[in-house]
């Protein structure tokens, strides 16, 4: 399709990348000790149809508390396996919600419906006041479904792991 052919001259292109990924990359090159402790990093991203769900959040908690989303992570974070692992002092993690789902939890008191049934060896991030660069150095590994920050710790050549329990919702596929 020609409507998406651009012809451009070598000279009228520069080479560049995304700032945010730079400045990470100069900041991972500071020399860090090494720590004992192994750290353990899970942002999930949101669910777009969940959204409308914050329009008349009365009508719809049942709706958004049994949503397949709250339930899958939270089926996750509190998993024998998961526990277990983090019965072994030497492994930390944290769970850094995305910013829609910490603000509608918090808008409409939902606290204890969410993040009180969390393992309570997992700690939970505020999403308003972290630095995800900070995060993104300071964890070894990384545990996703579909969120673009894979790409950060991706830069730092450390692993990602992806939970992916919603890929035909997620990607519309029928």
């Amino acid at each position: 399709d020609d409507k998406y052919n651009y012809i451009f001259h070598e000279n009228d292109l520069i080479t560049s990348s995304i700032p945010r990924l730079d400045n990470l990359i100069i900041s991972s090159n500071i020399k860090k000790s090494r720590k004992a402790t192994k750290k353990i990093l899970v942002c999930p991203t949101w669910r777009s149809h969940l959204s409308s769900l914050n329009l008349n959040i009365e009508k719809h908690r049942d709706s958004f508390i049994n949503s397949d989303y709250i339930k899958n992570w939270l089926s996750f974070l509190n998993s024998e396996k998961l526990d277990k692992l983090l019965q072994n002092e030497k492994i930390e993690l944290a769970f850094c919600p995305h910013i829609n789902l910490y603000d509608l939890v918090k808008e409409y008191e939902l606290d204890e419906l969410v993040f009180g049934k969390i393992n309570k060896k997992i700690n939970i991030l505020n999403p308003k006041e972290i630095s995800y660069q900070h995060l993104f150095l300071e964890y070894d590994l990384l545990i996703t479904d579909y969120s673009s920050l894979h790409f950060d710790f991706s830069t730092l050549k450390k692993p990602v792991v992806y939970y992916q329990f919603d890929k035909e919702d997620f990607y519309g596929i029928s």
